[in-house]
């Protein structure tokens, strides 16, 4: 008996040190939403292409003629500055196509995607047809090959919209006032993707601070990038 309480404090603990570094990390943003995935808590589609295993949400597309987003409703305020990080391993690739970030809401549906082979893409999806924010390009901030961890993150601050791939700052725009009401991943075919967690934050009070902070920026982001040869097949 005094063994499982111990064990219950010693897990109680764990977590409360967790989401203090969480939360100290970001001092301006409150944690609206976060799934680590030990469960299906918040109840992720399950089915013969995504499934919950060993504490990752895991896709796997085997279908050519298109790609699978899985997502939950999540109400983000974009009038105030927020944040979604995301950390997904590639298990395997079959083929040299993307996964990564989906968000927005039933009009207009945006993807922030990588490749195993070290390229990412940023575009929209609205009234049927794709526009490219960020067309693909070769990146050195990804972590290449199988069974590889790749931390993506959106970030708004203000008026401006920061994408970061492990930390590095690859891609910045003006920020579209945009409903936010779903978050969630896109797969390719080909695919096998294991996600790790998923945070969402918000302001907690407006900022007049329209900075991003302690980012280094990829050099590939300064000059112009390598085209890639193969897109997404939702292109």
């Amino acid at each position: 008996m005094a063994g499982k309480v111990i064990l219950f404090y010693f897990t109680l603990m764990l977590c409360a040190q967790l989401s203090f570094s969480q939360e100290s990390s970001i001092p301006d943003l409150v944690q609206i939403f976060g799934d680590e995935f030990d469960d299906n808590c918040n109840a992720w589609p399950l089915d013969t292409i995504s499934n919950i295993r060993y504490g990752e949400y895991r896709l796997s597309h085997n279908d050519p003629e298109n790609s699978i987003e899985r997502f939950r409703t999540i109400a983000v305020d974009h009038e105030r500055n927020f944040r979604v990080e995301t950390k997904i391993r590639n298990i395997s690739s079959k083929k040299d196509n993307g996964y990564g970030l989906y968000w927005g809401n039933d009009k207009r549906e945006r993807y922030f995607l990588i490749s195993h082979t070290g390229f990412f893409t940023i575009y929209d999806y609205i009234d049927g047809k794709f526009n490219d924010l960020k067309k693909w390009s070769l990146s050195t901030s990804i972590n290449r090959g199988s069974h590889i961890m790749n931390k993506l993150v959106i970030q708004k601050i203000n008026g401006r919209m920061f994408y970061l791939i492990n930390d590095i700052l690859v891609f910045e725009e003006k920020f579209k006032s945009e409903a936010i009401e779903k978050v969630g991943f896109e797969t390719s075919y080909g695919q096998y993707i294991g996600i790790d967690y998923l945070w969402v934050y918000n302001e907690r009070v407006k900022s007049l601070d329209n900075t991003l902070k302690n980012v280094t920026v990829d050099t590939f982001f300064i000059y112009p990038h390598q085209s890639h040869s193969q897109r997404t097949l939702r292109h």
